[in-house]
């Protein structure tokens, strides 16, 4: 009896040896899986996009991720669309998203709003051509900026649309006070009050615009030539994200510039990738396409242009909050990316 419980001992403690040895090497597998992906796949640093529907932004989403950019630098996506630049500043500022796209305008007031902000500038994204938008007038009496005193006319507030109303009727001797401005949260909205008769101007481009063209009676009464500045496409995030997260931020700077590649080389394409993924018209994308001249970066002339900006802001009353624009610009991440880029005094 003795000796059969010996034995029974003997085989346990092999079993267990070797359960022992067997769990190990079951954690061993789950730990490299958890650290390189399932089958050797690597694991994707997700980043929250908040992106403005129908502009480039939206656009270096959908094909960054069409064509596997995003992958290729080891990040994946989470993209969020919003009517306006606004939206994805505010979205980034509550922590829902981590990088937005904004306007200029949009960009600086926001950076005037609340003391200390979180928020920073860490590349330029582009502009605007000069004819990309347009102000919209409806009726026989309205072909200029100079007919619209006494009328109601569409704008979106703590936009970079503001700044055009402002800048167009000053350079073209339009005293503003006397205009009727009515606030809507998107173009589409601006688009029904022109259609209804209740507004008679507005600034508008791509699908909007094509929109307009189709109302009887409206027609282009300008373009952003007399605003006398370019409007200025910007990248965002927080202070926070940008040193916590400043690989993922100089990947995203990468992925930026190789679909702006791609749209140079072959914008026909571009356009087909969006349609694909958004059902945008393809001759509508392109339309947008064309729209912007395409680089990544912030140079002296990007940031000159910026403190003009905010110096019209500061005078206007429009900034909260007077700050120094150097303290809320960091471009160590695109100068990582792109060594002579992101340089500025």
């Amino acid at each position: 009896m003795k000796e059969r419980v010996e034995k029974f001992k003997i085989i346990a403690c092999k079993t267990l040896s070797i359960f022992a040895a067997a769990l190990v090497l079951f954690t061993g597998c789950s730990k490299k899986e958890a650290a390189g992906g399932q089958g050797n796949v690597p694991v994707l640093e997700t980043i929250r996009l908040g992106v403005m529907a129908d502009t480039i932004s939206a656009y270096i989403a959908e094909i960054g991720n069409e064509e596997g950019l995003f992958a290729k630098y080891g990040l994946k996506t989470d993209v969020a669309s919003f009517a306006v630049g606004i939206n994805t500043v505010d979205a980034v500022t509550v922590g829902q998203m981590d990088i937005g796209y904004a306007a200029d305008f949009a960009m600086i007031n926001r950076l005037g709003g609340s003391p200390n902000t979180i928020l920073r500038i860490f590349s330029g994204l582009g502009e605007g051509r000069f004819d990309s938008w347009k102000l919209y007038g409806r009726g026989a009496g309205i072909n200029s900026p100079a007919d619209l005193p006494g009328k109601s006319v569409v704008t979106q507030l703590g936009t970079v649309i503001e700044y055009w109303h402002a800048k167009t009727y000053a350079a073209t001797g339009v005293d503003s006070s006397k205009i009727n401005f009515l606030p809507v949260e998107s173009t589409m909205e601006g688009v029904a009050l022109i259609q209804s008769g209740a507004a008679v101007a507005m600034w508008a481009n791509a699908r909007p615009a094509e929109s307009l063209n189709k109302i009887d009676g409206v027609h282009p009464i300008t373009d952003l030539t007399p605003v006398g500045a370019p409007t200025l496409n910007i990248a965002l995030t927080t202070d926070k994200f940008l040193k916590e997260h400043h690989s993922a931020v100089v990947k995203y700077v990468k992925v930026v510039q190789e679909v702006y590649d791609l749209i140079e080389k072959d914008p026909q394409r571009a356009a087909e990738i969006v349609n694909k993924r958004t059902a945008t018209p393809v001759e509508q994308a392109l339309i947008t396409i064309r729209s912007q001249v395409n680089y990544v970066d912030l140079d002296q002339r990007f940031f000159d242009a910026l403190s003009s900006l905010y110096g019209w802001t500061e005078q206007s009353g429009i900034i909260k909050y007077p700050y120094d624009l150097h303290t809320y610009v960091d471009t160590t991440a695109l100068q990582e990316a792109f060594p002579g880029r992101g340089n500025f005094k």
